[in-house]
This record gives structure tokens, C-alpha cells and sequence, in this order.
């Protein structure tokens, strides 16, 4: 670097010797030079990096000229800038988070970095969610992706990105639930306005994102007033909307559009300042300096507050000019909204009044001064002049401002128009050795909110706080019917040309489905002449001028009647006639509208349009679905000109409750003699047959039989699903997070290598944890439902996965540090731990068991030197509590407690429980059940194998369900954890065998075989039974050991009462548009003993209905509900209770709004029941039977409606 001191010498007898020096922190240097009268010298300080501080320059002359100047300067290290992009400004659940960090020095380049960079990612509660370290920024940029759980906290998230004691930068983005707009609207009014006007002249402009007219209503107001004005639009239409002069500037104007077709609504605004006054007066070119007797021109424009000429009007103007004491004043005419007055400005002497004017004398010197202009010159530059007069010094200093360009530059060209689903070549012009990064998103992404991308205005802000200006086709159609619509995401493109090999670079992508416009942004970043960004998107209009659509619900039963909506755009410049057809070729349903038109056929059905030309119509088809599963609804639209075809699968659901049965089995050839597996004969037989129960609703049975190399194959396959029940409180979410930890430290210990699995755990983890801080409390604690007192069981079971997890995916060290302090605060004088808050389930209240689990958390934490006190204090309390219990449950914790501090007490815990142990054939267990028999089995694996832990684990695999977890998520996770500490104990050997599936006496059939082997051991292969067929003969030979399962999946549609709940559904109001259900449930045990565990309301909505927001902020407020979700697209209800107690019923009150036509709904459930004890449980039914006639419209209604 180069630090350059200018000497100049004017007169003078001689040469003058200047001495400079450069000082300051652990820094000096010294040049000298001679310079001669009327020069000019520069001399160079070549500098390295200089340490950031305060330093002094001295610049001393002797000769002719004897002088001393001192200046005082800063040296401050240059920081690199740092940019952070996002794919999208706003995201809902479970979408993933993309961006990329741009790390540039001051003249745009990629910046040098030395120091460590990290990037931190913090939640809506400012709860660190995930942390990139040490990372290797390639060019310049970095690029990542953040997956967002289902539930995640929502509000502002941040990035945080950070250089080691040299910059930081923050960019947030929002986590919200939204429905993307289809259609934007846009307010234009005059944005200022005199205030006694009176009205406005609103123009309202709608037009869906593919850039066509929108038809309906626009409701316009003034915000804050009781005042609306609707009226009909098309695309656009105008108002003069009336306001008084007294309101509060500004006001903001609101349209609410609604579409005809859909009743869809999207608004917009706009702001008008109000003005006292009518007009202002702007200044024209004035000059800033002036020659005394010279004439010079002060032009005024005169305007209206909307930036219009002041045309006619008849005022003056009044000039009045101030200089050094001397006033005079002038009225010059207003003619066509401009004034203009010659002044003479007058003789005063510049060296008298030139503190007190802001104009001064000078003598007229031209001179042409040329430079070449590079970036680091921008965006503005100071130039001094100065001459000497004399002994007088004349100076003269001009600000640029240049253009706001960068060194480098960007163009992506694509076509303006193309069809949904095409092939797009994108082409990127920019220099070779460039990383160009790529952004295309829909266009309703952006209407949503914007603030993602990168931007002039952003980078050049950063070089000089200067905001910059914003810089201000025909599709053909085949008349046969095209390929139908499937893919519609909310980004299309988010990638990195890393390396340009030379300026032009062409990328194909296939466009998505969506009809709508994308818009695509890039930048390039060079090493040589630094960042560009596109001055303008690309826009690319994904269109089709006849189109056709549909909006299905989330499901429907089987049976019932459902309207399916079509509607039908005609954007040519003439009438389509069309044919619209419903295709039932595969005979999944049956044509319920009384329309006798080619009735005789059930294989489709069509109906003709007449569409005039930029307008669309909609028209419904009635169908009645036959069969269980997703059934696909071929739907087509022809025209004489155009044609469009779309597949929509439509869900349909068996009605009644969904019941499950799981056979599974242990395929043992281990014992076998070695050699190769044979090709005739078996070594493994065992007949496959459940009994399906006789209330079973026809076609709702599936079986499947599964096999897999690894007694875990289950669990690994149902990663994500192990538990089919809800998990919205903070132990229940715990399934989504510790099962994968488990899975992976199996992986580790197995020497398995599987990315795929991996990269599916690591994921999971990642949303698991993000939910998991909902729960936080500031205070380190976690509770049930994230508020109130902090539970100690429930933070020592979060703190202590959340240690084993830290491997594997990030973990921020402050939630261990504070949990661990937290549990530590809750341990009384004597060592014993306590309880406040309110916990799920009674048997964790039990201060052995309480105890004994609170200490797994610290012993299996190695960094506990800190805790050692506490941790020996709960150490004796366990094995002398352990001593005296007869609690099975509280004694297996126990067990395995002492067995990791290897306490001599613990075998003797051990032979008690060994006492008080189940047996039959060669299984051992528990009373108490799954999480009891887990916790011994532990036990026993811990520090070696005793007492029988295969009759244990066999007992346990038995309890398994088909997707390898068990009744509730504490069962899950402690057998999961157990059985895969029993894998790796046990060392079975590594399969390889063949596997045969063979039904009875079919010859429709073949056998169905399967391979296992090493490579694919840890996969679960599953096979389906034909319909109606339960039973089969599964064969295996070989060697190794692997699982086997037979899974039945049935719905049963009866009542299921039970003795000790009761629950009664009513509905209590209903019409075409909304239902209003009553839900009261009751703990009706026969003796007034203890509440229940927590529990759960389920109510199932008729299909065609949601919950509205404001029905479940209905139920929220009820007294002792603590948590409401929705799902399956908010046609199901789940509203938690932390228990019941006997006899006092609790009711809820819900309100559903019908959002698809559907008739003849089938019962719909409620059912109510104990999270923590799956027996305690009652399900009852309530109807809600829409008739065909509610639903129909026209013709297809029949004679019959119109009775």
C-alpha cells in the first residue's frame, strides 16, 4: 500500500529540504526530498498492513521556506463487506432455507481471509439453531441450505455471519405460514395532495403473475375509516374516493380484490401526503458563485403538491437577495409554472464578506482537467483547485458523483414466453473465471415480500451511503391435449456457476408447472474487476393462453359424493369452444351427477363450454370414489384452437379409525453351518396368518411383509414415522430427534457407511432440535408446553440426547451449560433432586425414579468435574432409595444408574428385578411395561452382559410396531436405545441369505424372493399381499441374522366405548358454509383415585370442512387445554390436556368452514384418550350428511332437487 504526502512550493529563492514522517503504534518512517519553487512533489510512504490506531503526520521544511505542519491520522484495517442472499424473504414450515454469503474487499473483489469466518442461523426467539464454522468462503462465496422443521419457531430469524474480530453482518428473513398470491394488487394514487382537495383519484390494477386481467370486485377505503366503496373489476378500474382535510397525513388507501372464479382476495395500498399548501417552489440551476457585474438567471418552478406545473396562475414571485448586510427584493410573474428573474449581482469585494455570503467573487480562469475514472473513485470524489494572486491563495473544490456501476458485468437472457414444463436454456454472459451465482423464483414469492436478493443499492451503501434510483409475447398451443401439470415449486433455481471457463456460459433447466412469471437474478463475481449484479430480472412467463385448473381437498372418504371444480381460461382473441372431459378409464369412481348425457358410459364424462375470448368459466363434475388410496383424476380441456390437461390425485380414505397389527420375528441362521446359501431347501420356515377382525370396513386391509439383514432394519426404515400418535409437547417431540442419534452412533459403532441414511438422520436432527427449542425456557429448563414452571425430569432427558447429538449436528454449548445448571439448582441440601413442575405422567413424580433418571443425564456427560458434588450425593440417595423399593419402574432406572457409576449395589438392584420379572417360554419382561423392561435391559448390557438379555430383547421386538417403535415416544425411545445397545452387545453375524414369500395354494401368484446381504442389511424390503389374501408361507436359508415382520393395516368404523371415558359429540349448528361442533369428554373411572396422564381430544372434521383461525383460538382459551394442532391440512383437530381429573367433564367448541363441496359424508370420529396408557381410550361418531342436492348445480342436479 502506498500512503502518498503532497508538497507544493510557490514563490520562493530557492529549493526548500522537506522531511515527512510517518508515526504511530510500533510504527516510524521518514522520507526527504527538495523541491524547487513552483513545483509541486509527492512523496511515497510504501506500507505494509498498518496496525490499526492513531498516528501522526510531521512535515518539516528548511532552505528557503522554513516550516513545521503537523496532522493527526487513523489507520484503520481494511474489513471485508459481507453480503447475505436468501433464495426467498419469507418461508413456511418444513421449507428449505437456501443462501450464500458474499465476502468482497472495498473495490468489490473476493476478499482475502485469514481469520475464521462463521455463520450462525438464530430462530424467531433468538434460540441458535444451527452454526457453520471454519468455513472456506470458494471465490468469495459460501453456499448453504437450512431445513425448517414442521413446527419451527415463527418470526424473524436471523444470519449472523462473523470474521474473527473484523466484520459481522446480520440479514434476517421471516418463518410464517402463508398461502402464495396468485394475483398482486396495486394502488396508484398522487402521492402528495393539497388537503382541501376533497377526493382522490385512486387507479386499482389487478393481474394475476402470468400478467392477465383479474375479474371480481374491489373493495376500496381509506385505512381508519368507516367508509368502503365496491365496485366491479376488470384488471383495472378507477375512483374518486372523498376524504376530509382534518384527517392525519398521510392516509393510506386499501383495495381488496376478489376474484369471481375462486372468492380469492388480495389487497394493496398506497400512501398520500396531505399538504396545507397548494403549490411549492423549486429552485432551477442557481448559480453557487457569482463575477460582480454579471447578469445571472434564478429560475423557479412552480408546482403543484403532485409534482404538476402550476399552469395559469396568477401570483408573483418574490426574490429576496442578502449579502453582507444588503437586502433587495424583486416580484417577477408566474407564466406557464416557471418564474425567472435577471439579476446583476453586486460589487462587493470577496476578502471583506466572504465569511457571511453564500455566494463569492472570482476571476475567470478556464482550464481542462482530464482523468480516467476507475472504481475506487466511485460512488462520488472531491477535487481541489487551487492558484495563488499574489500572496492571496484562491481554492476552488467540485464533488463528483459517478454512476454507481461496477468493474464487472452480468447479462442472463431467456425467452420471454414458454410453456409449463418446458425445457429453458438460460444464457449468462459475464467474464471467464468468474463464480456466478443464479436466483429464479416465482413472481409471487416476491409479491409476498422482497428483501432477499443482493442490490446495487446495498453493495454501493456500503461504500459511500448513497441510495440509487430504481432502474425503470404469444404462446401457441396443441389442440390436442397435452401433457398434464405436476411440479410447482416456490423457487425454480438457486445455483452456482463456480468457475466461468470463458464470457458465455448456457444453462437448461426444465421450467416448472406453475402459470406464472419467474423472475431471475444473478451475480458475478471476478477476482480482477470484482461483483456485477443484472441491472434488470429476467423475467420468463410460464403461460399457456387455455389453461386449465382445479383445487381438490385434502381427502374424502370412500362413498362420498365430491364436486370436482374445473375451471377453464380462455386468454386467446376469440370464443373457445370447449369440451372438458373427466377420464375414469381406470374405473376409480363412479359418476354421480344425474346428467343423462353419455351416462352410459362410467369410463369418462364431458361437458362443452362456450368461453368468450379473455375471460373463464368454471363447471363442476360429480363423482362418488370407489376405491382406498390416492385416486388420480385425469382431467382435460379442448378447444377448437388450444387444449390443456392436468393429473390431480384426489385422497380417499376408508372411513372410520385407523387400526394396526405388527407380527414380527427374529430370522435366525447364525447357528447354521457356513457356506453359501442353497438353492434348494430351508433353513428358516414360519407360516404368516392374522385374523382379521370381522368389523373391519371392507377394502381398507393392507398387508405387507417386510425383512431386513439388522434386528434395527425397522427402526431405520421408520425413521420420522416410529410413532403414530401426535407429539406437539416438548417429551413427545423428543421422537423426532433422539431415534436418529441412536441410529447414527449404530452406524458409527457397526462401521456401516450409508450417506443417504445419514444425510436423512442429519436432516431430522436438524427440524428435531429446531422444535425442541420451542420448549426453552431463558432459565436453561424445558417444559411441556415451553411456559410456565421449568420441569427437571424433562430438561435432564432433552440435556442429555442433546449431548450425544453434538457429534452429529449442531448443538449451541450455552443450552448444555445452562440445562446442566438449571438440573444442578433443582438438587436440594441433601443431594436429592425436586420437582416443580407439572409432568405428564404420575410415575415420573417418584423420587427414586425422578432421581436415578436425573443422574443418567450427568454421568453420561464426561465434562461433569463441575457437577462432581451433586452427581455423589444423587449417587447415595439412588442406591440406598434402591434398596428399600418395591417400584419396578423407578428400580430399572435405578439399576441402570448405578450400573454407569459401576456402584457395587447395582447387580444386587439387578437380582431384584430379576425376581420380580414376567416369564413365558423364552421371553422376560415387565409389569410395568415397555419403558420399565427397556431401562433393565440396559441394565443388564451395561459394563458387560448378565443375567439373560436376549429372553429381554426378544420380549421387546415383539412389542414393536411395523415402523420399529412401540406405543408411546418414552416406550420408543428407551427400546430403540436398548435394543440397539442389545445389536451391537450381541455381534450378530452379517447376513446372507434368500428369502421366499410364497401364498397359499395360489396359483396367480409367483413366490416373491428376495436377496440379503451386507449391502443392503440395513434396508427394510417390503412386500404387499395381494387383496384379500392374509396369510403366507415365508421361507429363508443361509446365513446370519436378520428381522422379519407381518404388518395388517384395517379401519374400523364402529363406537369404542370404555368404561372409564366417555366423550360425547353434538353438533350443534350447520349449513352449506359452516358447522359449529360441540366436544365434551369426561375420566369416568369407578373410584374417585388418581387424574389421568396427559391427554388427548382427536376430533375429525367432514370431508369438504376446516377449522377457521378463529375456532381454534376458540378452543385455546378453554381452561385446561394446553396446546391445539392442526393437521392434514386443518381437517383434523388435536387438543392436549395435561390430564383429567375424575368426573369433571371438559368441552371444546369447534368451528369449521366448508371449503369444497362434498355430500353424503360419512361418520366422522372423536376420540379421546390417555397419551401414556393406549388402553385407556374411546372413540364415538358424529354425522354430518350434506345431501346431493346441497352440493349440485344445474343440470347435474336432475329433476329431483327441484322438488
Amino acid at each position: 500500500m502506498t500512503f502518498n504526502v503532497a508538497v507544493a512550493l510557490h514563490s520562493a529563492r530557492g529549493s526548500c529540504s522537506v522531511i515527512a514522517t510517518l508515526s504511530g503504534p510500533l510504527y516510524q518512517k521518514t522520507e526527504e526530498v527538495q523541491i524547487q519553487p513552483m513545483t509541486t512533489r509527492t512523496i511515497p510512504f510504501k506500507v505494509e498492513q498498518l496496525p490499526e490506531g492513531d498516528y501522526q503526520l510531521t512535515v518539516e521544511g528548511s532552505g528557503s521556506v522554513e516550516f513545521k505542519k503537523v496532522a493527526k491520522l487513523k489507520a484503520v484495517v481494511e474489513k471485508p463487506s459481507i453480503y447475505v442472499q436468501t433464495d426467498k424473504a419469507t418461508y413456511k414450515p418444513k421449507d428449505l432455507v437456501q443462501f450464500r454469503v458474499l465476502f468482497l474487499d472495498r473495490n468489490t473483489k473476493p476478499a482475502t481471509i485469514q481469520k475464521p469466518i462463521s455463520i450462525l442461523v438464530t430462530d424467531g426467539a433468538q434460540n441458535r439453531i444451527h452454526e457453520w464454522n471454519d468455513i472456506t468462503p470458494v471465490m468469495g462465496v459460501f453456499s448453504g441450505k437450512l431445513q425448517l422443521s414442521d413446527q419451527p419457531v415463527l418470526g424473524t430469524w436471523q444470519f449472523v455471519v462473523s470474521v474473527q474480530d473484523e466484520a459481522l453482518e446480520k440479514k434476517s428473513f421471516q418463518v410464517d405460514k402463508y398461502v402464495l398470491p396468485k394475483f398482486e394488487v396495486i394502488v396508484e394514487t398522487p402521492k402528495n395532495i393539497f388537503a382541501s382537495a376533497g377526493t382522490i383519484t385512486a387507479f386499482i390494477i389487478a393481474r394475476y403473475t402470468f400478467g392477465k386481467a383479474v375479474k371480481g370486485k374491489a373493495t376500496i377505503s381509506i385505512e381508519g375509516s368507516t367508509q368502503e366503496h365496491t365496485i366491479d373489476i376488470n384488471g383495472k378500474t378507477s375512483l374518486k374516493i372523498p376524504f376530509a382535510d382534518s384527517m392525519k397525513s398521510p392516509i393510506k388507501i386499501v383495495a381488496v380484490v376478489t376474484e369471481d372464479l375462486t372468492d380469492l382476495k388480495q389487497n394493496g395500498s398506497a400512501y398520500v401526503t396531505l399538504h396545507p399548501y397548494q403549490y411549492r417552489l423549486e429552485p432551477y440551476q442557481w448559480p453557487t458563485k457569482f463575477k460582480p457585474g454579471e447578469n445571472f438567471n434564478f429560475t423557479v418552478l412552480v408546482k403543484n403538491v403532485d409534482d404538476s406545473p402550476a399552469i395559469d396562475l396568477k401570483n408573483k414571485i418574490k426574490y429576496t437577495i442578502s449579502c453582507c448586510n444588503i437586502s433587495r427584493t424583486y416580484e417577477e410573474p408566474v407564466r406557464n409554472g416557471i418564474a425567472n428573474k435577471i439579476m446583476t449581482m453586486p460589487d462587493i469585494q470577496y476578502r471583506a464578506c466572504n465569511t457571511y455570503c453564500g455566494l463569492f467573487a472570482y476571476d475567470r480562469r478556464k482550464g481542462t482537467l482530464k482523468m480516467t475514472v476507475e472504481f475506487n473513485l466511485i460512488p462520488e470524489a472531491t477535487f481541489y483547485v487551487y492558484s495563488f494572486k499574489g500572496e492571496e491563495m484562491l481554492m476552488d473544490m467540485k464533488t463528483i458523483t459517478f454512476e454507481n456501476d461496477f468493474g464487472n458485468s452480468i447479462q442472463i437472457a431467456g425467452p420471454n414466453n414458454v410453456l409449463p414444463g418446458e425445457n429453458v436454456t438460460l444464457t449468462v454472459k459475464t467474464q471467464p473465471e468468474s463464480f456466478v451465482g443464479l436466483l429464479g423464483v416465482d413472481q409471487s414469492v416476491i409479491l409476498l415480500r422482497s428483501g432477499n436478493d443482493l442490490s446495487h443499492e446495498g453493495i454501493f451503501k456500503e461504500l459511500g451511503d448513497i441510495i440509487i434510483p430504481a432502474r425503470p409475447g404469444s404462446t401457441s398451443s396443441e389442440v390436442s391435449a397435452p401433457l398434464p401439470r405436476k411440479h410447482f415449486p416456490e423457487t425454480w433455481l438457486f445455483e452456482d456457476l463456480t468457475e466461468m471457463q470463458g464470457d458465455v456460459a448456457h444453462l437448461e433447466r426444465k421450467i416448472p408447472d406453475t402459470i406464472t412469471s419467474w423472475i431471475i437474478t444473478g451475480f458475478s463475481l471476478n477476482p480482477n474487476t470484482g461483483i456485477a449484479l443484472t441491472k434488470d430480472a429476467t423475467k420468463i412467463r410460464t403461460f399457456k393462453p387455455f389453461f386449465v385448473s382445479t383445487n381438490l381437498p385434502y381427502s374424502v372418504k370412500r362413498g362420498e359424493i365430491i364436486s370436482i371444480p374445473v375451471l377453464v381460461f380462455n386468454y386467446m382473441d376469440e370464443p373457445a369452444n370447449t369440451r372438458v372431459e373427466m377420464d375414469n378409464s381406470d374405473e376409480e369412481y363412479d359418476f354421480a351427477e344425474a346428467t343423462s348425457s353419455n351416462a352410459q358410459s362410467n369410463l369418462k364424462r364431458e361437458k362443452k363450454l362456450q368461453i368468450a375470448a379473455n375471460s373463464s368459466r368454471s363447471i363442476s363434475f360429480m363423482i362418488r370414489p370407489k376405491n382406498v388410496g390416492l385416486t388420480i383424476l385425469k382431467i382435460s380441456a379442448i378447444s377448437q384452437l388450444a387444449g390443456d390437461s392436468i393429473h390431480q390425485p384426489l385422497n380417499v380414505e376408508a372411513d372410520g379409525v385407523t387400526k394396526y397389527i405388527n407380527q414380527p420375528f427374529v430370522i435366525n441362521l447364525a447357528r447354521r453351518s457356513r457356506r453359501s446359501a442353497p438353492t434348494t431347501g430351508w433353513e428358516f420356515e414360519r407360516e404368516l396368518k392374522v385374523d382379521i377382525p370381522k368389523n373391519a370396513v371392507p377394502g381398507s386391509v393392507i398387508a405387507r411383509v417386510g425383512m431386513g439383514g439388522d434386528i434395527q432394519a425397522p427402526v431405520i426404515d421408520g425413521l420420522g414415522k416410529l410413532v403414530r400418535l401426535p407429539y406437539g409437547c416438548g417429551e413427545q417431540n423428543m421422537i423426532n430427534f433422539a431415534p436418529n442419534i441412536l441410529v447414527l452412533r449404530y452406524l458409527d459403532a457397526t462401521v456401516q457407511s450409508d450417506p443417504q441414511l445419514a444425510a436423512l438422520a442429519g436432516k431430522y436432527l436438524t427440524t428435531g432440535y429446531q422444535r425442541q427449542l420451542t420448549y426453552k425456557h431463558s432459565n436453561g429448563a424445558f417444559s411441556t408446553w415451553g411456559r410456565g414452571e421449568g420441569i427437571t425430569w424433562l430438561t435432564a432427558y432433552v440435556i442429555r440426547f442433546l449431548y450425544l447429538a453434538k457429534p452429529y449436528t449442531y448443538v449451541d454449548p450455552n443450552v448444555l451449560k445452562t440445562g446442566l445448571g438449571f438440573l444442578a439448582s433443582r438438587a436440594s441440601g441433601s443431594g436429592i433432586f425436586f420437582e416443580r413442575g407439572s409432568l405428564f405422567s404420575p410415575k415420573y413424580m417418584d423420587s427414586l425414579a425422578l432421581n436415578s433418571f436425573v443422574l443418567l443425564t450427568f454421568l453420561e456427560i464426561k465434562e461433569n468435574a463441575d457437577y462432581s458434588f451433586v452427581i455423589n450425593n444423587a449417587v447415595t440417595f439412588v442406591a440406598n432409595a434402591a434398596e428399600k423399593s418395591r417400584n419396578e419402574y423407578s428400580l430399572a432406572i435405578a439399576a441402570l444408574a448405578l450400573k454407569m457409576n459401576k456402584h457395587e449395589k447395582s447387580t444386587s438392584i439387578l437380582d431384584k428385578l430379576d425376581f420380580m420379572a414376567n416369564r413365558r417360554d423364552d421371553l422376560v419382561w415387565w409389569s410395568t411395561g415397555v419403558e420399565t423392561t427397556a431401562y433393565v435391559l440396559l441394565a443388564m448390557l451395561e459394563n458387560g452382559w448378565t443375567h439373560n438379555p436376549p429372553a429381554v430383547a426378544a420380549w421387546l421386538i415383539k412389542q414393536r410396531n411395523s415402523n420399529g417403535g412401540f406405543g408411546s415416544s418414552q416406550d420408543t425411545v428407551v427400546a430403540v436405545q436398548a435394543l440397539t445397545k442389545y445389536a451391537l452387545a450381541a455381534k450378530f453375524e452379517r447376513p446372507n441369505m434368500n428369502i421366499e414369500v410364497e401364498l397359499p395354494s395360489n396359483k396367480t401368484y409367483s413366490p416373491a424372493i428376495f436377496s440379503i446381504n451386507p449391502a443392503n442389511s440395513l434396508k427394510l424390503q417390503t412386500y404387499t399381499l395381494p387383496k384379500k389374501i392374509y396369510k403366507g408361507s415365508f421361507r429363508a436359508a443361509g446365513q446370519g441374522t436378520g428381522m422379519g415382520q407381518l404388518s395388517i393395516q384395517y379401519n374400523v368404523a364402529a363406537r369404542e366405548p370404555h368404561a372409564n371415558f366417555k366423550i360425547i359429540p353434538t353438533v350443534q349448528s350447520s349449513s352449506n358454509h359452516q358447522m359449529v361442533l360441540r366436544v365434551c369428554g369426561e375420566y369416568t373411572p369407578e373410584d374417585e383415585g388418581k387424574s389421568t396422564n396427559m391427554v388427548l381430544m382427536e376430533i375429525q372434521l367432514p370431508s369438504g370442512f376446516e377449522i377457521d383461525g378463529n375456532g381454534i383460538a376458540n378452543i385455546r382459551s378453554v381452561d385446561r387445554v394446553k396446546l391445539v394442532e392442526t393437521k392434514n391440512e386443518d381437517t383434523q383437530v388435536i387438543v392436549y390436556f395435561d390430564n383429567l381429573k375424575p368426573h369433571q367433564p371438559i368441552c371444546v367448541t369447534v368451528t369449521a368452514a366448508r371449503t369444497h363441496a362434498v355430500a353424503q359424508q360419512k361418520p366422522s370420529y372423536v376420540k379421546l384418550s390417555d397419551y401414556y396408557a393406549p388402553n385407556l381410550s374411546t372413540v364415538e361418531y358424529y354425522d354430518f350428511g350434506a345431501s346431493f342436492c346441497d352440493i349440485c348445480e344445474g343440470s347435474s342436479c336432475g329433476n329431483k332437487c327441484s322438488l
